[in-house]
């Protein structure tokens, strides 16, 4: 072979491109499904971590945990209704950071509203399966109450205060919009107007809850006041959710606002 055919064999040859692998085409389906089915692990505990809550220490009364007295067991094992009654009527500031704790497993979850109305759509099947779905988040609903209910009565004047006032902002029914408990409990905490009037104020524009915002209101005396009066000044005309609930909360001030509006015409 000429010495020329030599050397254009070997600039051929050094000119040829590496072989690649297109590593992603390569990959098996079972390898696919196994990484997937990784990440949906990973991702499902970090959701798990980031809401998980350590339950704390749960009080005893007579014998019995707290749970017992607010979920009927206590009544099922022979206890009266009095004595139900009698002993959630003495609790103390112990039971507030348990309290706080069954408030927030059992606020409305990132599922619960489309669950809700999925099982809604089901019974029109007669389904028993939406039937026992729709009974959890009623139980759900119930327990959430409860604390709601408890810590309007012992969380006020604590050192839990503040952070049961931001828990009790944060809940959401599991079932409904319209949260007639929160409201009702928000109004025992008139030592943190700072925290609990914006979210009274707020419930004057919902015609569902403009009655029990007023009443919740008038618990904050002049605080409350100055704060409607303020929001009245923002609305149209002086018949406004907020004119209104002023009307029925001063009616001095009432009169004032009235002047002024009156002026700016």
């Amino acid at each position: 072979m000429r010495s020329e055919d030599l050397a254009e064999r070997a600039k051929n040859l050094l000119a040829h491109p590496k072989r690649t692998v297109n590593t992603r085409a390569a990959m098996r389906p079972q390898t696919k499904i196994l990484a997937g089915a990784g990440i949906a692990v990973v991702i499902t505990l970090a959701v798990w971590f980031a809401t998980y809550r350590r339950m704390p220490s749960e009080p005893v009364y007579k014998g019995r945990p707290l749970s017992q007295w607010l979920d009927g067991t206590a009544l099922a094992k022979g206890a009266s209704s009095d004595e139900v009654n009698r002993t959630l009527n003495r609790l103390d500031s112990n039971a507030v950071p348990w309290l706080t704790w069954l408030l927030q497993e059992n606020s409305r979850g990132s599922v619960d509203r489309p669950l809700f109305r999925a099982e809604l759509q089901l019974l029109r099947y007669d389904s028993s399966l939406a039937k026992k779905g729709l009974e959890k988040l009623g139980q759900k609903d119930a327990r959430r109450s409860s604390a709601l209910t408890l810590l309007s009565l012992y969380a006020p004047g604590t050192v839990f205060e503040e952070n049961v006032v931001r828990a009790i902002l944060k809940s959401k029914s599991p079932l409904a919009d319209f949260d007639h408990d929160k409201i009702v409990a928000l109004g025992a905490f008139t030592r943190r107007p700072d925290l609990v009037l914006p979210t009274l104020c707020a419930g004057l524009t919902d015609r569902l809850t403009r009655d029990i915002s007023v009443m919740m209101l008038s618990r904050f005396g002049s605080a409350a006041v100055s704060n409607v009066y303020q929001m009245a000044l923002t609305e149209p005309g002086t018949n406004g959710p907020a004119a209104s609930a002023l009307l029925r909360l001063d009616r001095t001030e009432w009169a004032r606002f009235v002047e002024e509006k009156q002026r700016e015409q």
